[in-house]
């Protein structure tokens, strides 16, 4: 195996380890809009909020996404740099199956991002009045990081797929 092979191997397991981490807190961030919606009720019905440790979970798992978002941002802009720099010249027609494995992960990797869009959206728009500190801003601007880095990894698979596949 070349070494360019096992970096296109390591962009690979990155790309799925990426996906895999976004899709558990895609999951995680439903159960926040059930528990949220519960909240709303109580909160409407003037009745006390049994759910005390939502607000500290949920900030958790949003500085955890923002973290997230942050290390995935650094990998894609760094791998489009290479990828103009280095990789560009050094792929040949026998990386095209690597190749077409990242498309494939980038692609779902892409679609999780959507989703985290849509929890976003659905999630603000239950917990907007309640009087909970929930830093919506980190959650939006997270959202809007990964769509971002999102754009620039169709970008990236499109210039990989036009010359390579």
């Amino acid at each position: 195996m070349t070494q360019l092979e096992n970096k296109l191997k390591k962009i690979l397991d990155a790309t799925e380890k990426s996906y895999k981490q976004l899709h558990k807190y895609n999951e995680d961030l439903k159960q926040f809009y059930a528990r949220l919606s519960e909240i709303g009720v109580q909160y409407k019905r003037r009745t006390p909020i049994t759910d005390t440790a939502f607000e500290e979970e949920f900030r958790k798992i949003i500085q955890d996404l923002r973290t997230l978002s942050d290390n995935t941002a650094c990998f894609w802009k760094e791998l489009r740099d290479k990828y103009h720099s280095e990789y560009e010249k050094l792929l040949a027609p026998e990386h095209r199956f690597l190749i077409k494995q990242i498309i494939i992960v980038a692609r779902a990797f892409t679609r999780q991002t959507d989703e985290l869009f849509t929890i976003y959206k659905n999630l603000q728009s239950v917990g907007k009045d309640l009087p909970l500190r929930l830093n919506w801003w980190v959650l939006e601007n997270t959202t809007q990081d990964f769509l971002n880095t999102t754009n620039r990894i169709l970008f990236l698979m499109r210039s990989m797929e036009k010359h390579y596949v």
